[in-house]
């Protein structure tokens, strides 16, 4: 703890990435967009102005023009196509990060169509996680603990249209809203989560980030690629932020002790609930979930829903293979029941050339 006062305590809170991690900033780039190095396994992301300034000087528009027509190469084979070397190239890049584990190429050695989600940047252009989304996981994983802790949870009816939101609704209800200083419940301003403020992060820096390719993990330990690939950070990268508890708000509830305590019945709910359903990928990393928040974006349903830890997994099973093959009618939900697990595929990515889960982080708290 930093400082502290009656009402006010203040402390530091560092998450280490274990896995890729993304928060994305609804910007996606498609191959026409940044510059992929074949040799050296690279994406470069660009200047736009100044590649636009690139063109109209090399006389370069018709060209160009054809080429964001068409759909065959991507921008760093029309550039050298069109002799600009790599000096003027290098003129262009704000930033590279290697893609050695995202962008799958032809047998040609040519990269297929791939876009990239780019990761947030704060107003200087650098990387970092906003303090919402840190906020976000904690209330998931105490809304867990509260709920597991809880033997005389009422029951919902899980057949209305409506119920995912109603769901969402009663569990703030029952657990969030309990601080009585507005008569009606459901008002926010009886959230204890108000009694949490956590900082954004302290900024990070491009050499930090790295791409990763979206993966999906199946029960028998298969996996398949998916088209998506995203900007995330490293692992062993460093968030730092500031925590701040108003025990004005939150009296003794909510303490340092009492986030590890939920996060950690959080994780090992999260193993032996999930994890264990599935094979082991020949390829698949060993990791160690003790003191780990798993979340951000790409992290899959298991890392948000609580339908399992309140229905119970036997019921679970059966709501959430409903709400599956009512909302993806494609997806073959059918099968989740008979599989013993709904949705039947967790979200992985590659690293290294070992495949790891997407979110993983480990918290302390000083």
């Amino acid at each position: 703890m930093t400082a502290s006062s009656k009402a006010l305590e203040v402390y530091d809170l560092k998450l280490t990435v274990v896995t890729p991690f993304f928060v994305g900033d609804g910007i996606e780039l498609d191959k026409r967009s940044y510059l992929y190095n074949r040799s050296r396994k690279s994406v470069s992301m660009i200047d736009l102005e100044r590649l636009f300034k690139l063109i109209v000087d090399s006389r370069l528009t018709d060209a160009y023009e054809a080429f964001m027509l068409g759909g065959g190469k991507d921008l760093y084979e029309f550039l050298r196509q069109n002799r600009v070397y790599e000096q003027e190239l290098n003129e262009l890049i704000l930033y590279s990060v290697d893609a050695e584990n995202a962008i799958v190429e032809d047998k040609y050695g040519k990269p297929k169509p791939q876009n990239i989600h780019t990761f947030i940047r704060d107003a200087y252009g650098n990387p970092y996680v906003p303090g919402s989304s840190v906020k976000g996981a904690l209330r998931t994983i105490i809304l867990q603990k509260l709920i597991l802790d809880d033997k005389n949870r009422p029951d919902m009816d899980t057949s209305d249209k409506h119920f995912s939101t109603d769901f969402d609704k009663a569990l703030s209800s029952r657990y969030i809203n309990t601080l009585k200083l507005h008569k009606e419940q459901t008002n926010p301003l009886n959230s204890i989560m108000r009694g949490i403020r956590i900082s954004d992060s302290k900024p990070l820096s491009n050499s930090d980030l790295t791409l990763s390719k979206k993966i999906d993990i199946h029960t028998d330990g298969s996996d398949k690629d998916i088209p998506v690939v995203r900007e995330t950070l490293k692992p062993q990268s460093e968030l730092q932020f500031k925590l701040t508890l108003d025990r004005g708000l939150l009296q003794s509830r909510i303490t340092p002790d009492y986030i590890i305590d939920a996060v950690n019945r959080y994780a090992d709910y999260y193993y032996d609930t999930y994890i264990m359903k599935f094979k082991k990928a020949y390829d698949e990393a060993d990791i160690d979930y003790n003191d780990c928040l798993i979340f951000g974006g790409g992290s899959g349903f298991f890392t948000k829903s609580l339908l399992y830890p309140y229905f119970g997994e036997k019921r679970a099973l059966k709501i959430t293979s409903e709400l599956m093959k009512r909302n993806y009618k494609n997806g073959k939900h059918y099968l989740d029941q008979k599989e013993g697990i709904s949705p039947r595929t967790l979200k992985y990515t590659k690293f290294r050339q070992k495949l790891l889960p997407l979110g993983v982080c480990k918290i302390e708290i000083k």
